[in-house]
């Protein structure tokens, strides 16, 4: 058969193919789904050779492209042609491996038991879904590599859950799902985790030993952790709708800074020691065992006016709380320093047009004095939803802000509209989505599609050449949807002085987890190096530039 004519059969097989799974002895399997992708256009050898390295100037990429105007006559007649394109959407995990990475940005799916030996590494930005059967549980008999921070964690969570990672279904939370991870080897030290949905997030295999958990979140379990003869210390934690925090006989559980809601039993048997605590609601009280509390506020009913509530964080101190400034500081050093990043304020939520010069810095007080009562957030200044920078309107984000976006488009920038990120070294500009740091897996915002933290314009009521332009200074994406998406193929947004980035990476230009994408830009519009430029001109598109065979494509 000819080349070509082979060629369209595949593409013609492609086409009529939904989904594809294919397995390794039922171990893992990467689950993969067809989607019609844009076929690119090709430009002579030569001017892509030229566009192959960025150069670098004074810490700076200087990069410049071609410009090009648009209307809303041609730009739909301006598509290029589709064809097929294989994506991995997920990996599936039964049976045992050896050094084992769960990479950043990837989903995976739980369906048996798994075995994990020697190493395990979790890379922050891993998003692990459990099958609702009871089997279905990660063993780790090794140590654990924990790759994460505030912004970057890891969550295990369940397959029903479509808040984060890639959705498996459509279906909604029922009950519980799997028995979450069980650690067969003694001395750990994990932090920024998550557990949801989990009927038994943590079994610690072991006695006599220790773990230690810091910033880590339990919402919505039948138990927090099953530990028998052993110590867990969670220093900075937050356990919500928990039926059973810690189970086991002769367990020695030790926490610092918690913030327990809605709980039914604290502990089982053993020794419990709390300092800086919050616990409301706990309707069956402390259980068995002998209790030792310093500063630590407790109530089986509902503590009135606790907490305020914004977007999927139920968690932050209520407005002139008591309970600011009102801790101890007799903690641990390393948690007392980390503290000091921290916040028990909300964000400041915000939606509309922006149509002049505004700006937003940080307002969400960090904990620097006394340490106030209670779980503390990694936090968000402002939260933003279909916040419009339009008509010549500028946003300028201030060092050290961090700004966290909900519903289908968090900003969206539009005729003329300009948007500025003052980033330092030490105080980056931080841009996600809020379930990075908010704990309730609900769907803030109602999101109809694939959210998207930046997004261009969708209309043209200026005419002829309306983009939006962006200065960005060491601003740091932080995974969990696309960062730039124009419905219009050929707008661009233009990146001037885009310098002190931290990596490339950083700022957008790989593709990001749950097969949603970042700054991406046509292959016939490569970025063309000079010296003496430093301006970042990219076309982006609606969703994918091009067939990716692979989990992951760099851009």
């Amino acid at each position: 058969m000819p080349a070509e004519a082979r060629l369209d059969s595949i593409r013609d097989k492609l086409r009529k193919t939904a989904k594809t799974e294919r397995s390794d002895n039922g171990r893992n399997a990467r689950t993969a789904s067809v989607r019609s992708l844009p076929l690119l256009e090709r430009k002579a050898t030569t001017a892509q050779a030229r566009a192959e390295t960025p150069s670098f100037k004074d810490g700076k990429m200087a990069v410049v492209g071609p410009t090009q105007t648009w209307n809303s006559i041609n730009r739909l007649a301006s598509l290029p042609a589709r064809q097929p394109g294989v994506v991995f959407d997920y990996i599936t995990l039964n049976g045992s491996q050896t050094n084992y990475t769960f990479k950043a940005d990837t989903t995976y799916h739980v369906i048996g038991a798994v075995g994990l030996y020697q190493t395990t590494t979790l890379e922050g930005g891993a998003v692990v879904k459990f099958t609702n059967s009871a089997s279905a549980q990660i063993s780790i008999h090794g140590p654990i590599e924990c790759k994460t921070d505030l912004y970057r964690p890891v969550v295990f969570t369940c397959k029903d859950d479509n808040t984060v990672g890639e959705k498996l279904n459509t279906n909604t939370p029922s009950g519980y799902y799997g028995n979450g991870l069980r650690l067969c080897t003694s001395g750990q030290a994990l932090s920024n985790l998550r557990f949801a949905f989990a009927d038994k997030a943590l079994t610690l295999d072991y006695g006599g030993g220790t773990l230690s958990l810091t910033n880590v979140q339990f919402v919505n379990c039948q138990t927090a952790c099953e530990h028998e003869d052993a110590t867990l210390q969670v220093r900075n934690g937050l356990i919500h709708r928990v039926r059973y925090v810690s189970v086991g006989y002769c367990a020695d559980f030790r926490g610092e800074h918690l913030t327990v809601h809605q709980c039914g039993r604290f502990l089982f048997d053993g020794y419990l020691y709390l300092t800086n605590c919050l616990v409301s609601a706990l309707t069956n009280g402390w259980g068995s065992g002998i209790l030792t509390t310093n500063k630590v506020v407790f109530s089986t009913s509902e503590i009135p006016n606790l907490f305020a509530q914004v977007g999927a964080g139920y968690h932050y101190l209520a407005n002139n709380s008591p309970y600011r400034d009102y801790g101890t500081t007799n903690i641990s050093s390393g948690l007392a320093a980390q503290l000091r990043s921290t916040t028990t304020f909300p964000p400041v939520a915000l939606t509309g047009l922006v149509t002049s010069a505004a700006r937003l810095d940080p307002q969400a007080a960090r904990d620097t004095d006394l340490p106030d009562l209670g779980y503390h957030y990694p936090p968000i200044h402002y939260a933003v939803g279909t916040l419009t920078v339009t008509n010549y309107g500028s946003l300028t984000l201030g060092p050290g802000v961090a700004v966290a976006t909900f519903g289908d488009h968090g900003l969206r920038l539009e005729n003329y509209g300009s948007l500025g990120a003052e980033g330092m070294p030490k105080a980056p500009v931080r841009l996600f989505r809020y379930n990075v740091v908010q704990e309730q897996p609900i769907d803030w915002g109602n999101t109809a599609y694939e959210p998207t933290i930046l997004t261009g314009p969708c209309h043209d009521t200026l005419g002829g050449d309306a983009p939006p332009t962006g200065e960005l200074a060491f601003c740091r994406v932080q995974r969990s949807g696309r960062v730039w998406q124009s419905p219009v193929q050929r707008q661009r947004l233009v990146l001037v002085q885009a310098t002190g980035l931290a990596g490339l990476h950083d700022v957008g230009w790989q593709s990001a987890v749950f097969g949603q994408y970042l700054l991406h830009h046509r292959s016939d519009q490569q970025p063309v190096c000079s010296d003496g430029e430093q301006v970042l001109r990219m076309a982006p598109t609606e969703r994918v530039q091009q067939p990716l065979l692979g989990r992951k494509q760099s851009v």
